[in-house]
């Protein structure tokens, strides 16, 4: 399950991808100084992790069963973005 602590996790049953914590995230975010990450296609995860920094999207109707509406950030890049908080999120 994503927005866990700790590094890596486990790898996921059904997709056989690593999952990974927020300590690991917080790693990856200071080592390319990035205030927010916007990531997409994981249907059961949560919108916002990890201190409002890690944003999930979801845009596909392929997994109809998983989940009904789709979503698409928007973000003004003329404008600094610190937070999940500073980006427009709309279900399409």
């Amino acid at each position: 399950m994503q927005g866990r602590s700790g590094g890596f996790l486990e790898f996921d049953s059904y997709t056989g991808r690593p999952q990974f914590g927020q300590t690991w995230f917080e790693e990856i975010m200071s080592r390319f100084d990035k205030n927010i990450l916007i990531r997409s296609h994981q249907p059961n995860a949560p919108q916002v992790m990890y201190d409002g920094r890690c944003l999930t999207i979801f845009t596909s109707s392929a997994y109809k069963h998983y989940i009904a509406e789709r979503t698409i950030a928007l973000v003004d890049l003329e404008e600094e973005v610190h937070s999940v908080a500073d980006v427009k999120i709309e279900v399409v």
